[in-house]
């Protein structure tokens, strides 16, 4: 009985140092891995380095992955560096799994003995030292578990039930991957099945064929796992996912055949050229090579997977409006560039600002396929980006004599955000009114389809003697208070509607002055 315990004991000792190995490796290089990931994936061969780094760090392909996904969305990665990075992530989680096939008591205690070493030399006070001790009790925790499981592994080999179901599992190969799938899905990282299928053939309860057969289902299954959760993203962000499944099912399926070659054969290599190497360790390169499989199958048919990813999940129309069409993370380095990158970014954004009037408009010029919501908070996301390149490029070339333009154009940012928000409130609060179609609300909303259709104009012609758009955004402020002190006094119209008019005309107000300043901006910069 107390052997049970100790095996339940071990799995509960992995699990528990797996997940706070992940954890606490995370947040060491978190402040700079968006640096990291910029400066290092500028090249195929640089993308794969940095993919299998990112991988040493999650220790999953899936949070490798998902990773991927939030900085290609914060437009940090260009799909084809995601695409690479999240291949080669795999090769990084095949160092744990390598770790586990030396000797795991000693390695074990060792990890333990250096975080006692460092509470009892005080050094954890340090924020830094803390976040390292705690790497090493989650990786001496994990290793002290694999170590119970070991040990206490001869009980599975001798139990009935346990024998049957192992003699069950080897009776076809097909049983064994979906074993090895089904494991993965559930604990979400094939290194952590390909850690226990080690630990399990070193305890003697499978044999090796065996284990590797589980390796190769759960490297299947982590894909699988992946492409499930990804299942309700769409265009670019769901291709990431489908990308991550193809590495994994292709370079599966080119190793396969391995599975059918006799143990002694496998192992005979390394004799002939005088290489000595266990059961668990031959199990790790087998790990490793099918993640380096993966990633040099999808690289080496990568033009013909990104036609078919491009059939597959399309990208929406949210995805191409709202994604950022000129800047992209090197131009930072570059004012210059930067400025005129930042300023063709928000002029195809203005372009887009009269769809926020057209479900209030009389006629519609234009089918307007994005609920508003939707279009509002894209539209901030992308300014947000663009307001975050601005930064950058400001904190790298702080000595630049662009730096007064950098300033300039970031105001104007400024003034799009706010621009945003008003034309949103605006045109919920003109919605709301009874009859929106008609009248003072009609007329605010053709007067400013106008005059952002004249702002657009400007940009593209570049005309800097603008007499109509400058007439039009010029101070009315007199005109508007004349307008609000009749809504006052008008009782043909109810209360809540005079509130909602009344309030619209004050955003109505800021809005022209808003892109009176935006226009004037173009002018400067």
């Amino acid at each position: 009985m107390m052997q049970i315990i100790s095996f339940l004991a071990g799995l509960g000792f992995f699990f528990t140092g797996l997940h706070y190995l992940s954890a606490s490796m995370q947040p060491i290089f978190s402040g700079k891995l968006r640096s990291i990931l910029i400066n290092f994936t500028r090249g195929p061969f640089s993308s794969a380095l940095t993919g299998s780094f990112l991988g040493v760090i999650t220790q999953s392909t899936s949070a490798a992955t998902f990773l991927c996904l939030g900085l290609l969305n914060s437009g940090a990665l260009t799909i084809n560096r995601a695409l690479a990075m999240v291949a080669w992530s795999g090769s990084g989680t095949a160092l744990l799994v390598f770790l586990v096939s030396i000797d795991i008591k000693t390695a074990s205690f060792f990890s333990l003995g250096i975080v006692g070493l460092m509470h009892l030399l005080n050094l954890t006070k340090d924020i830094k030292a803390k976040q390292i001790a705690a790497v090493f009790l989650a990786f001496g925790l994990l290793l002290f578990g694999l170590g119970l499981i070991k040990e206490t592994g001869h009980v599975l080999n001798t139990s009935t039930w346990a024998r049957e179901f192992f003699i069950f599992s080897a009776e076809s190969s097909l049983i064994g991957l979906l074993i090895g799938i089904f494991s993965a899905l559930i604990v979400q990282s094939s290194s952590s099945v390909a850690i226990l299928a080690v630990a399990l053939n070193m305890a003697g309860i499978i044999h090796f064929n065996e284990a590797m057969i589980l390796v190769f289902g759960a490297n299947i299954g982590s894909g699988l796992s992946v492409l499930f959760f990804a299942s309700h993203l769409e265009g670019k962000k769901k291709q990431i996912a489908i990308y991550c499944f193809l590495s994994k099912l292709l370079g599966s399926l080119v190793l396969y055949p391995l599975t059918w070659l006799e143990p002694s054969k496998l192992f005979g290599f390394f004799n002939t050229i005088h290489l000595t190497i266990n059961a668990s360790f031959m199990l790790s390169l087998v790990y490793l090579a099918l993640q380096l499989s993966g990633g040099l199958v999808v690289a080496l048919f990568q033009n013909k997977i990104i036609l078919l990813l491009n059939y597959l999940s399309p990208e929406s129309e949210e995805e191409n409006l709202f994604k950022l069409h000129f800047i992209y993370p090197e131009s930072s380095d570059n004012t210059e560039t930067a400025l005129i990158l930042v300023s063709k970014e928000q002029n195809r954004l203005i372009e887009s600002l009269v769809d926020y009037l057209e479900p209030v408009r009389v006629e519609h010029e234009r089918v307007v396929t994005i609920q508003l919501n939707t279009r509002h908070e894209l539209t901030l996301d992308l300014l947000n980006k663009t307001k975050l390149f601005i930064s950058e490029t400001t904190s790298l070339n702080k000595n630049d004599n662009n730096t007064e333009s950098l300033f300039s154009i970031q105001s104007r940012n400024e003034d799009m955000i706010s621009l945003v928000n008003g034309l949103y409130s605006f045109e919920q609060n003109i919605e709301a009114t009874h009859n929106f179609q008609k009248g003072l609300a009609s007329s605010m909303v053709e007067s400013l389809h106008l005059i952002l259709t004249l702002l657009n104009d400007s940009l593209i012609t570049k005309d800097n003697d603008d007499e109509l758009l400058v007439s039009l955004t010029s101070d009315r402020s007199d005109l508007m208070e004349k307008i609000r002190d009749s809504l006052l006094n008008d009782q043909s119209i109810n209360l809540e509607e005079r509130q909602m008019l009344f309030v619209s005309t004050s955003i109505f107000e800021r809005i022209i002055w808003l892109i009176r300043r935006i226009h004037a901006a173009r002018l400067v910069t």
